[in-house]
């Protein structure tokens, strides 16, 4: 840290801290109530997420005399699984009288310092271990109001807080965008997808003709499982007993086994209708699933619950081929007209049956899949890119504002243009101003427009911060 710069507790920048109240009575879920804010509604950008607003009377919050949110106040999450976590109120905040929960700090700095400058330090990796420093009992623990007596704040002279807010956004806003032309790309390639295999199954890749049956004259067994609760089975932790698999490990097109359940062997002789075997083409039946598939190419002993089917296919058709034909939109065109909305909607065993499968012969469905495992392989090295890029811009992110509260973000001719405005002077003589007054100074602090032109992509982020 330069030498114009001090570190000081965050309790010294503020003028107020507090936290909100609990709502008496329950939270109302009328519109026309007033916002509450928890640490559910601050997300991980900085921002805010709305879609869960909770609302309490206005005479409740009228009576709080705390926690009402202003523009540039800095939310903190006080407890809980996400303590720590930080959002800041900016013009586009969309209430004009709202108040925060129990579960948050609100942190109001006096009206000298630029807000932001401090909220960026605390939103990094820095402030945030800092802040973590003070937590508090077990997971669901958190932090009190004596953190703000025990988290450093770098402080630069007024000039340069100004100047690297305004460059952190910059470098952000075109990050950002580098961002979102990579999710964009990366939507695309799922387009590309789709359109692959309605070509594949029109007939358009290998030029073959193509003939309509339906799934039950290619299926030697079309079943599905049973709930272990029906049975009187309880989930296991024994590795080495049944694989029990349900819709959430059926994925399009593969097997996701991060949430993996077991049962004793003895289901497995109860349910023997159901047991999996090596080649299975798997297929969800229920809820916001239905349609996904995937083959079972396990070499474990498994089972199914009741919202997923076994298809078990003879020779004449291709595992893969109908795999991939499951998992298209083609298909779920055509049977997702048949689901029948309850509870939850579904498809029924018949209507699996019935499924209209776009047959040729086996030789020509394998070449068929070679096709499409040709197109999709290319595909896949993309979004590899894509994700590994993503990765790379949030470390990017973090390195921008390491770098800012090092001190070294700003260039020489930077720093010589905030040397010479009338309000440059060194951090502690500012400190020393607000120290010799006991209220409120100073007026807000603008953020001033950087004049840099922005870094054209994502590369030249990687080399300005390698």
């Amino acid at each position: 840290m330069r030498k114009d710069w001090v570190e000081v507790e965050l309790r010294e920048i503020l003028l107020k801290l507090e936290n909100g109240k609990r709502p008496l009575g329950g939270v109302s879920g009328i519109a026309d109530g007033v916002p509450s804010i928890g640490g559910e509604h601050l997300n991980s950008t900085g921002g805010f997420r709305f879609e869960k607003i909770k609302f309490v009377p206005k005479e409740f919050a009228d009576a709080m005399n705390k926690g009402f949110i202003e523009e540039e106040d800095i939310l903190i999450v006080k407890d809980g699984a996400t303590t720590g976590k930080v959002s800041y109120v900016g013009k586009d905040f969309p209430f004009s009288y709202s108040v925060i929960n129990e579960h948050v700090f609100k942190c109001k700095l006096y009206s000298i310092f630029n807000k932001k400058f401090v909220f960026y330090f605390l939103f990094g990796i820095t402030g945030q271990k800092r802040i973590l420093l003070n937590f508090k009992g077990s997971a669901q623990g958190g932090i009190n109001t004596t953190f703000a007596d025990n988290t450093k704040i770098p402080i630069a002279p007024l000039p340069e807080q100004r100047a690297i807010v305004s460059k952190i956004e910059l470098l952000f806003s075109e990050l950002d965008n580098a961002v979102s032309n990579l999710k964009q790309a990366k939507d695309k390639l799922e387009i590309f997808r789709q359109s692959v295999l309605k070509k594949a199954f029109e007939g358009e890749l290998t030029k073959c003709v193509i003939t309509n049956l339906p799934l039950s004259k290619f299926a030697l067994l079309i079943t599905k499982g049973s709930s272990p609760n029906w049975q009187g089975f309880d989930y296991i932790s024994n590795q080495n007993e049944l694989l029990f698999i349900t819709s959430e490990n059926v994925r399009e097109g593969y097997l996701s086994l991060k949430k993996k359940k077991y049962l004793s062997l003895e289901f497995n002789k109860k349910q023997s209708r159901s047991i999996l075997q090596k080649g299975d083409v798997l297929f969800n039946l229920v809820g916001a699933s239905i349609g996904r598939a995937a083959i079972f190419n396990l070499d474990k002993i498994g089972n199914i619950n009741q919202a997923v089917s076994i298809i078990r296919l003879d020779k004449t058709l291709n595992n893969n081929y109908l795999n991939y034909f499951l998992n298209s939109g083609i298909a779920k065109n055509e049977y997702m007209k048949n689901v029948v909305e309850v509870a939850r909607a579904n498809l029924s065993l018949q209507d699996v049956n019935c499924i209209e499968i776009p047959h040729c012969s086996i030789l020509e469905q394998q070449e068929i899949v070679k096709e499409i495992e040709t197109r999709f392989s290319v595909a896949d090295k993309l979004v590899e890119s894509i994700e590994e890029s993503l990765l790379k811009a949030e470390a990017l992110r973090q390195s921008i504002l390491k770098k800012a509260f090092e001190g070294e973000l700003l260039s020489k001719a930077e720093l010589d243009v905030c040397r010479k405005k009338a309000d440059w002077e060194p951090a502690g003589k500012l400190l020393e101003r607000i120290n010799a007054n006991s209220g409120e100074s100073g007026t807000g602090i603008l953020v001033q427009s950087g004049t840099k032109s922005l870094l054209q992509n994502l590369l030249k982020f990687k080399v300005y911060f390698s």
